[in-house]
């Protein structure tokens, strides 16, 4: 199966993520910050499989929990988290191997 591109608060219901089951191996799923906490809570303990995550905001949001950061990195499903503006929307800003 080919990767695909999903989104969490997605515009096209084919591309919006609902669960977990939607992953495939090495898919890509883009959370921005606004929707992380609830990706985190609801969603990442179920991933059975490597995906990457992009994440980035273009106006001003809360900051992401320490906690928030910490559960995402510690799955050892997210291979990779390319995140713009990590250091102005997530806390602490943790320095990690899989965070570009």
């Amino acid at each position: 199966t080919l990767p695909i591109f999903r989104e969490c608060k997605a515009q096209d219901p084919e591309r919006q993520l609902h669960h977990a089951g939607q992953l495939h191996e090495n898919d890509t799923l883009f959370v921005p910050f606004t929707a992380m906490q609830q990706f985190v809570d609801e969603v990442l303990d179920d991933i059975s499989c490597k995906i990457t995550i992009i994440s980035g905001q273009t106006h001003l949001v809360p900051k992401i929990a320490d906690e928030t950061i910490r559960k995402l990195l510690n799955q050892t499903h997210v291979v990779r988290w390319f995140a713009h503006n990590l250091s102005v929307y997530g806390g602490a800003n943790p320095q990690h191997s899989r965070i570009s």
